[in-house]
């Protein structure tokens, strides 16, 4: 645990204290990288609160005051209290149990790489339990089965590369924003299969922040992966093509000798159908 994980783990006990003065509130859990012991100088607080049945506005409102807090704003997905203590900013994410509930159907008996209860499943897998330890540890031990119907759907659905196709004009055109955008959004796509792959929840939408210590969770990857993705970034066009090359035909290998029943093949040929150009015009 670090140092600014310790007094925003006793702050976030506090605000979670707040809360389950509501007797809707069924669990609370200190989440993020407060909950994960990763916080840095940068890092906020956020608590989970899962509650029986919906919280009223006015119960909302007054469970910031309890915090002590002044409230910032409402969201509503399903609902999220952002608030402030003295400028250092903190909020809940809260859900119904039945939504927890139906998350957890959804990944883990049927599959689905939903990325909205993913990151649900990862929150509740690192997060820590302060209030109905017992239920909590219950969605946690469910949500360790990741199930092998995922780790299919996590490939197919981002081992795809369509970037390439046009990636001899971009280069050619000097498309300096077009290569970077391209190169980035395959970067996300390989680091979304390897967690696929090692059977690991996204985290975020887009598993970019944080990115050593994503990279720290995966244990089935390319080796130097941090700073080669890194590398990629900082080199020149084509060189930072090909070396990107390299890492996504590494990445097929750990997918073939993990995952044999995955179709690498027709995934191959996504990085040979490139766009071709025409000096003049065709012959009919």
């Amino acid at each position: 645990m670090t140092e600014h994980t310790r007094w925003r783990l006793d702050l976030a006990k506090k605000m979670a204290a707040a809360y389950v003065e509501n007797p809707k509130t069924r669990v609370v859990m200190v989440a993020g990288s407060t909950g994960r012991g990763t916080a840095d100088a940068f890092s906020d607080i956020e608590i989970d609160v899962y509650y029986t049945e919906p919280p009223t506005e006015e119960e909302r409102i007054a469970a910031v005051r309890r915090c002590g807090a002044e409230l910032v704003s409402l969201g509503e997905v399903e609902w999220e209290e952002q608030m402030d203590f003295s400028g250092f900013p903190a909020a809940t994410i809260t859900f119904l149990v039945s939504t927890m509930e139906r998350f957890i159907t959804r990944v883990v008996d049927q599959g689905d790489p939903d990325t909205d209860a993913q990151m649900r499943l990862y929150s509740v897998q690192h997060a820590i339990p302060v209030f109905d330890e017992d239920q909590a540890k219950a969605w946690q031990e469910r949500a360790d089965v990741y199930p092998d119907g995922l780790v299919t759907a996590m490939l197919d659905e981002n081992l795809r590369f369509r970037f390439f196709r046009n990636v001899d004009m971009i280069l050619a055109r000097n498309d300096a924003v077009a290569l970077y955008d391209g190169i980035v959004e395959v970067q996300k796509r390989l680091l979304r299969a390897l967690l696929g792959l090692n059977r690991i929840y996204l985290p975020i939408p887009d598993p970019i922040k944080r990115l050593d210590e994503i990279i720290d969770e995966i244990q089935v990857k390319p080796d130097d992966l941090s700073n080669r993705l890194r590398e990629i970034l900082h080199v020149d066009g084509p060189r930072g093509i090909d070396e990107l090359e390299h890492l996504i035909e590494e990445v097929f290998g750990l997918v073939a000798e993990h995952c044999s029943s995955f179709d690498i093949a027709s995934r191959r040929g996504d990085l040979k159908r490139v766009r071709q150009p025409w000096d003049g015009p065709p012959s009919r």
